[in-house]
Order: C-alpha cells, then sequence, then structure tokens
C-alpha cells in the first residue's frame, strides 16, 4: 500500500461530478489556459503557467520519463495526469460534494468559491465533450477518482482580511504510486514515483509534489481571480458584482487575499 498527496496551487476549477460530458468520474481538476493573461481586463491580469513543483526524487522521476526542465521548472501544459494505481477499494473511492446547499459537502471544500456566485450564466467551454487526452482549451486537467480533497489557506498578508486557498488531493495506491500523463494526441507517459515521502514543499503546501497555475515571478494581482472566466463560455464578463479581491463593506465568505484561489464549478 502506498499513498500520493498533491496540491495545487492557483488557477484550478473543481469540477463538481455530473457536468463533465462522457464519463462518470467523480471529480475532474481543471487548469485554466491563462498563458496570455488578460491585458485588456482593468488595467491588465499578468500571464500563468502550469509546472510542478517537487521534490528532488519526483523532480527526477519526471525527468527520467522525459519532461525536462525549463528555465529550472517542469512545465505542464498539455497534458492530463491521473492515477494508474489509485486503490480500487471501495471504502476509499472519492465520494465528495463542493456545493455549499449539500448537507453532506466536505466542510472544509464549502470555503472554494464559486464561479457561478459572480456570473450565474457561466458554462464552461463546451468542447471538452468527445476529446482524446488532455484538452485543447484547457493547459492540465487532473482526473480524480479515489482519496479525498481538502482545503487549506494561507496566512493574511498586508491589508488582506484572509489569506488564499489551496487544495490537496491524498490518494492511497496500490504499492508505489504511478502517475500516468495523457498528451493530446493521446500519447501516455508513465510516471512511477519510488519516493513520496519527504516535508512540505513552499509556503508549507502539504504534498510530494504541488501543481501550480500560476505566475512565476510574484506579480499576481488583486483581480486575478478574473482569468478564470478564460475557460467559461463568451470569455470575461463585465461583472456587475464583486470579485475575491476588490474591497466589499462587509467581509464575506469570497474575500480572499489572493485572488488566483482554487475555485470550483458550477
Amino acid at each position: 500500500m502506498g499513498q500520493l498527496v498533491m496540491s495545487f496551487r492557483g488557477l484550478w476549477i473543481h469540477v463538481n461530478q455530473g457536468w463533465w460530458p462522457g464519463d462518470d468520474l467523480p471529480h475532474h481538476v481543471v487548469a485554466v489556459d491563462a498563458s496570455l493573461g488578460a491585458p485588456g481586463f482593468r488595467g491588465g491580469l499578468p500571464p500563468h503557467f502550469c509546472y510542478v513543483e517537487a521534490m528532488d526524487t519526483v523532480t527526477k522521476a519526471f525527468e527520467n520519463a522525459g519532461i525536462p526542465l525549463v528555465a529550472g521548472i517542469l512545465p505542464l501544459g498539455g497534458w492530463n495526469l491521473s492515477v494508474a494505481n489509485a486503490s480500487n477499494d471501495l471504502s476509499n473511492a472519492l465520494s465528495i460534494s463542493m456545493s455549499v446547499t449539500n448537507p453532506n459537502a466536505n466542510a472544509e471544500l464549502t470555503r472554494i468559491p464559486q464561479l457561478t456566485t459572480f456570473d450565474e450564466s457561466m458554462r464552461l467551454l463546451p468542447v471538452i465533450a468527445g476529446e482524446p487526452g488532455a484538452p485543447i482549451w484547457a493547459v492540465c486537467v487532473v482526473d480524480i477518482s479515489h482519496g479525498k480533497v481538502t482545503a487549506g489557506q494561507f496566512p493574511a498578508e498586508g491589508n488582506d482580511s484572509r489569506g488564499g486557498l489551496y487544495t490537496t488531493w491524498t490518494v492511497d495506491t496500490d504499492g508505489p504510486p504511478r502517475l500516468l500523463l495523457t498528451s493530446r494526441t493521446g500519447e501516455q507517459l508513465p510516471i512511477p514515483l519510488t519516493d513520496c515521502s519527504g516535508p512540505p514543499l513552499s509556503d508549507g503546501v502539504p504534498g510530494c509534489l504541488v501543481l501550480h497555475n500560476s505566475t512565476t515571478d510574484f506579480t499576481d494581482k488583486n483581480l486575478d481571480f478574473a482569468l478564470y472566466y478564460l475557460a467559461a463560455a463568451g470569455g470575461i464578463p463585465s461583472f456587475a458584482g464583486l470579485l475575491p479581491g476588490e474591497s466589499s463593506p462587509t467581509p464575506t465568505k469570497t474575500d480572499l487575499g489572493t485572488s488566483c484561489s482554487n475555485s470550483q464549478y458550477p
């Protein structure tokens, strides 16, 4: 028996079961393609990039599988990621909902902002349906069938009332974890991990690897949350309400310090 702990930072959408066309997996985590940023939105929002932060043995496993370091980081664009040997024990199957209206929802995950809170008509781009491999409109997709997903929060900084949110997936595996990357052309790349133990990575985020979809030079801006809508049909709308990162007279559950925190759909 093994275990994999993986965290997500930045522009990741946790897509609830039932929306994803064509399959019955409980959960998908989608990295928004914000590689160009949004130069025309309220003074401009910086580009965000999808990459892996990992302990040395995991980084070496990616390199050995054919994912080379680029400028010191492991890029993850263009891949679908899953765990090939997630435990098939039904007691370990993923069974969560992040809907705040679901009384059985994981209490930690109800804190993650729902995208439809800010635009009730938001719909994710439909081109995912029927596409083989990693979808073209997203940077990366992680398929989750087993385990547990929880939410964590960074300490508040400066004038921020709350720190940003990250999420963590913990999954048992049959033997040492085996990642499986699938490309947009259907090519499959297995990545066996022989050592997944070690201290937390940057900022105390748990896991032997962290998947980032964020800036690489800490140039985040308060309204980076709007970049989620690059994955929406119609793109970034003119918001009538406040976004995380904008001031409001009364703090609410959507007041986040780092506005490119994890989100959920719908």
